[in-house]
């Protein structure tokens, strides 16, 4: 059945500008419709702020999944390239789409910073000859070993990195061990000589 016009209700008489294009479209709209046309009467077809208000509402009717809101928000709120990337980037962490250690390295080379990691790493204690590790590394970080007198092919920049790390990794424990011992010889010298004392005493 056809409503008749709003205009013809006593009730419109006496509205104007927004409070009768509200009682207007609650008259003839009812869910999702309605809630556009609010939000469009509130905001204006040309503001971000009705964009953001249509997107809000069709995530609310489920007319579109979050994480397709949350990327279509970014859109929005980011003109700047690498503002846009990193939110969108963020939006897939967000939801699941990638692991945070590829969040991390993506957002590296997003900003053009250097990015090492080790995702994996498996130690054989019977046979060390089975040990091995992977690294993930972007060009950034190679660029700044290069920058930091590491010469040569990638590869070899790499490696002299590694093996300048494991030669520090060597040296520091080497020292640690060294004092250590040294700590175990004077312990074991003061308990000797506690020793002695307390048998003299006991004489």
């Amino acid at each position: 059945m056809n409503k008749i016009p709003f205009s013809w209700l006593p009730a419109s008489w006496g509205l104007k500008g927004k409070s009768r294009e509200l009682a207007e479209a609650e008259y003839y709209l009812t869910g999702y419709d309605l809630d556009i046309a609010k939000a469009r009467i509130e905001h204006g077809l040309e503001s971000p702020a009705f964009t953001k208000r249509v997107l809000d509402i069709t995530l609310a009717y489920g007319k579109i999944s979050a994480y397709d809101h949350d990327m279509r928000l970014a859109e929005i709120d980011h003109t700047d390239e690498v503002a846009l990337a990193l939110a969108k980037l963020d939006a897939d962490l967000k939801h699941n789409k990638i692991s945070a250690q590829e969040h991390e390295r993506k957002t590296a080379d997003i900003k053009n910073e250097p990015y090492m990691a080790m995702p994996k790493i498996s130690w054989d204690p019977v046979d060390p000859s089975k040990t091995f590790f992977e690294l993930d590394y972007n060009d950034a970080f190679v660029q700044s070993l290069r920058a930091n007198s590491y010469q040569g092919t990638d590869e070899d920049v790499i490696n002299r990195w590694l093996t300048m790390c494991a030669t520090a990794y060597c040296q520091r424990w080497h020292q640690l061990i060294q004092n250590s011992s040294a700590m175990c010889d004077e312990l074991g010298a003061t308990t000797a000589r506690q020793n002695t004392v307390n048998t003299i005493n006991m004489l």
